[in-house]
């Protein structure tokens, strides 16, 4: 039984680095083909004006597109490697500084952002450079799966002797038998309620090994075509 066991993880694990390699050659290609026509066709002369300034930021943003994921991939190995530095920081402050370059982004998506932090918050110990990744991390998800719009409330307060973060969207929500599952490493689901979504399933997983690196946690909950919450929980410093 036991053999049959190793056997069965073994093959879920091939199983899963054959997907990973699949899903990570269609999310370079897809950018990269897109960079290099636009490219293509600027060099040609073709375009002027207008047309060719809306070609070098198509190029620009699908390159922006290609780092984030390399970005995100690096982080992991790094998060796996090198031991966080820990100091009192202020979490208001690393949630607005995760908050701001997004903003303009989730306001031309239909989802502006609300940021509602709680006066006189004690101090976190935490890495800043990690807890703000991990909660751009959140938020690009808040704002990824909520195509019809609608506002994204974040809320920085406290509860007992935890510090929270509280992130809400109202956007397609997540199905109840994939619950179980939004925390592993490159999972992720292509369509949703007739939307289709890319991307390789690492925004969660980052937020939850950078949290439970802090010891603190990091809770979802959801329903399908309604919205989600994420609820980060950290102690005081």
């Amino acid at each position: 039984k036991e053999l049959a066991e190793a056997y069965q993880q073994l093959a879920e694990q091939e199983y899963a680095r054959r997907e990973f390699l699949t899903t990570i050659a269609h999310e370079l290609r897809t950018p990269l083909m897109a960079a290099n026509g636009f490219m293509q066709i600027a060099r040609t002369g073709m375009l002027q004006g207008e047309g060719l300034k809306s070609a070098l930021e198509t190029v620009s943003r699908n390159l922006q597109e290609i780092s984030a994921l390399v970005n995100d991939i690096l982080f992991l190995q790094e998060m796996d490697l090198i031991l966080p530095e820990f100091q009192a920081v202020d979490l208001g402050a690393v949630v607005t500084a995760a908050v701001e370059p997004v903003r303009g982004r989730a306001d031309q998506a239909g989802t502006p952002l609300s940021l509602n932090i709680a006066p006189g918050l004690p101090a976190v110990r935490a890495d800043e450079k990690s807890l703000t990744r991990a909660i751009s991390a959140v938020l690009d998800n808040a704002i990824k799966f909520s195509p019809e719009g609608g506002e994204v409330k974040i809320e920085v307060g406290r509860k007992g002797g935890r510090l929270f973060v509280k992130i809400d969207d109202h956007g397609v929500g997540i199905e109840p038998k994939l619950m179980e599952r939004i925390f592993e490493r490159f999972f992720h689901t292509d369509e949703i309620r007739g939307y289709l979504f890319r991307g390789i399933g690492l925004g969660l997983s980052i937020a939850r090994q950078v949290i439970e690196a802090h010891k603190g946690e990091i809770t979802v909950s959801s329903q399908l075509g309604s919205g989600t919450s994420v609820v980060i929980s950290l102690p005081g410093a």
